[in-house]
C-alpha cells in the first residue's frame, strides 16, 4: 500500500518523457507509485520507461501491444492502483516538486473525494495560458454535500476545468461511484470530470493559489488524443445527460450540462477545415440538438440568455456565415443583467467609493459605452498599453495603472480572464483596492460581497 497512486499513460511521447518522469520521481513526498502504462509506442518510449524503472521500485510499468488510447489506459492504471489518492498525468508535463506533498496536505486536513490544484500552459519554455477559473474566489475553500441537495454551486460546476491533472481523487470515492473514462479518442475526461464533480459530497481546494503542474502546448502532436474527432465531444455530453437523467440530477443541473455542451461545440467548429466543420454543423442541426434536449422549449428554459441565443443561431444562421467564431458572451450578459449592473454602480456612488474599468479592449468598450448610456459613475478606464493612455473610450479617459489606482476604491474587471494577472499587477502597486469580477457577479448570480475580492498583503 502506499498514500498516492500516480497513473501515468505513455504514447510517443521519448521528446518529453525524461523531464515528466523526473518530475515526478523528484517530488518531496515520496509514499507513492508511479504507474505508467506504455501504450504501445512506436518512438523508444518504453525503453527509456524500462531504465527508469531498473532504478526505482516505485515505478510499475504496464505495457500494451496495441494501442489502446489515453482513456483505457487511465482506467487500466485505476484498475492497478493501491494508493488511498489517485492522481493523474501526461508524459509531457511539468511538475512542481511540492505538488504530492501539499495535494495530500489538503486532503488529509478532512476527509474529502477531491482536491483541486491550479495548473498553467506553455509553449516553447514561454508561458501562453493560466487556467483562472476561481483561483481567488474557490481557494482555501471546501465545498460540500452536493448530492444532497441535488444541485450543485454553479460557479463550480460551470467554471471548473475538466482536466485529469486538476486534482487529486480519493480511491475509495472513484470506486464507490464506479467512475471511469469513457473510450473516445477525445473528449474522454467529459464524463469523468463532471459526475465525479456532481457525486462528490466534498472537494477541497489548496489553501494557497499556485501553479503546481505545467502542461505543454503543442497542438496535440504528442498527446495521446492527437487526433480530435468532434463527434467524440457530442457521445460525451449525450452519455453525461443520460446517466444525469437516471439518477434524477436537477433540471438546473442538466440545463449547466447543456450549456457546456454548446460552449464546446463552438469551441470544436472552431478548429476544423470548413468540410469536416460543416459536416459537423449540420450534424448538429439535424440530430445534436434534439438528442441534447435543446429544441425543447421547457429545456431551454434552464439555460441562461446567452446560451438560449446560442441554440437559436444553430436552427437560424448558416455555417458559412461563420457566427460561431466570434459570440458576444459580455454584451450577452451585460444585456440580461443590465438592472443589476446599473445597481451595482449606483451601490458603489452610495456609499461613496471611486471606481474604474480595467481594460480598454473590446469587454472594456462595451461596458463603457454601457456606463454612458446608463449614467453609471466611473473615475475612467486602466490599460496597460502606453499608447492609449490620455485617449478617451465612450466619453471615459484612459489611464495608467498607477494613475487611476491612486484616485479608485474599487476596479471593476470586465474581462475575467486576466483576473489572476490583474490582480499581481495591483498588489505591487496599491494595496487596499477591490476588485470584482462582473464575469462572477453576473454569469454566477452572486452577490457583490463573493464577487469581490481585496488586494492585500
Amino acid at each position: 500500500m502506499c498514500k498516492v497512486s500516480v497513473i501515468m499513460p505513455v504514447y510517443n511521447s521519448k521528446e518529453f518523457l525524461s523531464v515528466a518522469v523526473g518530475g515526478i520521481l523528484s517530488q518531496s513526498y515520496r509514499d507513492f507509485e508511479l504507474i505508467c502504462i506504455e501504450d504501445a509506442s512506436t518512438d523508444g518510449s518504453g525503453t527509456i520507461l524500462a531504465q527508469y524503472q531498473k532504478g526505482d521500485p516505485r515505478i510499475r510499468l504496464v505495457r500494451h501491444s496495441k494501442n489502446m488510447g489515453a482513456a483505457c489506459s487511465r482506467n487500466e492504471g485505476m484498475e492497478l492502483a493501491r494508493g488511498k489518492y489517485l492522481f493523474f498525468v501526461d508524459a509531457d508535463d511539468v511538475f512542481e516538486m511540492d505538488l504530492l506533498k501539499r495535494m495530500v496536505q489538503t486532503a488529509e486536513q478532512e476527509p474529502v473525494d477531491m482536491v483541486y490544484i491550479n495548473y498553467d500552459m506553455f509553449e516553447d519554455g514561454e508561458l501562453c495560458d493560466t487556467d483562472i477559473r476561481g483561483k481567488y474566489y474557490h481557494f482555501g475553500r471546501c465545498f460540500s454535500q452536493y448530492n444532497e441537495i441535488r444541485a450543485c454551486p454553479k460557479e463550480l460546476f460551470r467554471a471548473i476545468p475538466l482536466a485529469p491533472y486538476s486534482r487529486l481523487y480519493s480511491s475509495e470515492f472513484l470506486r464507490r461511484n464506479t467512475l471511469r473514462f469513457q473510450n473516445l479518442k477525445s473528449s474522454n475526461d467529459v464524463y469523468f470530470g463532471i459526475m465525479a464533480t456532481l457525486l462528490s459530497q466534498k472537494i477541497a481546494f489548496l489553501e494557497e493559489q499556485v501553479n503546481l503542474v505545467h502542461v505543454r502546448s503543442h497542438g496535440g502532436k504528442y498527446r495521446i488524443s492527437n487526433m480530435r474527432n468532434p463527434y467524440d465531444n457530442f457521445r460525451a455530453y449525450i452519455c453525461l445527460k443520460q446517466e444525469m437523467e437516471r439518477l434524477q440530477l436537477s433540471d438546473g443541473d442538466i440545463g449547466l450540462i447543456q450549456e457546456r455542451f454548446l460552449n464546446n461545440t463552438l469551441w470544436e467548429l472552431k478548429g476544423y477545415d470548413p468540410k469536416r466543420g460543416k459536416e459537423f454543423y449540420q450534424f448538429i442541426n439535424a440530430e445534436g440538438l434534439e438528442r441534447m434536449g435543446l429544441l425543447k422549449e421547457e429545456s431551454l428554459v434552464n439555460l441562461d440568455f446567452a446560451y438560449r441565443s446560442i441554440a437559436e443561431s444553430f436552427t437560424k444562421k448558416t455555417f458559412e456565415s461563420k457566427w460561431f467564431e466570434d459570440v458576444p458572451w459580455f454584451a450577452y450578459h451585460l444585456e440580461k443583467w443590465k438592472t443589476k449592473v446599473t445597481g451595482l454602480f449606483r451601490q458603489m456612488a452610495g456609499q461613496g467609493k471611486e471606481c474604474g474599468i480595467w481594460g480598454a479592449g473590446k469587454n472594456g468598450r462595451l461596458l463603457a459605452d454601457f456606463c454612458m448610456k446608463h449614467n453609471c459613475r466611473c473615475r475612467g478606464i486602466i490599460d496597460n498599453k502606453k499608447e492609449k493612455w490620455g485617449e478617451t473610450l465612450c466619453g471615459y479617459e484612459i489611464f495608467s495603472p498607477e494613475e487611476l489606482l491612486e484616485i479608485v476604491d474599487t476596479v471593476i474587471i470586465s474581462n475575467q480572464r486576466y483576473f489572476n494577472d490583474i490582480y499581481d499587477q495591483i498588489k505591487t502597486i496599491h494595496k487596499g483596492i477591490e476588485m470584482i469580477s462582473l464575469d462572477m457577479y453576473l454569469q454566477y448570480e452572486q452577490d457583490l460581497c463573493s464577487s469581490t475580492i481585496l488586494v492585500a498583503d
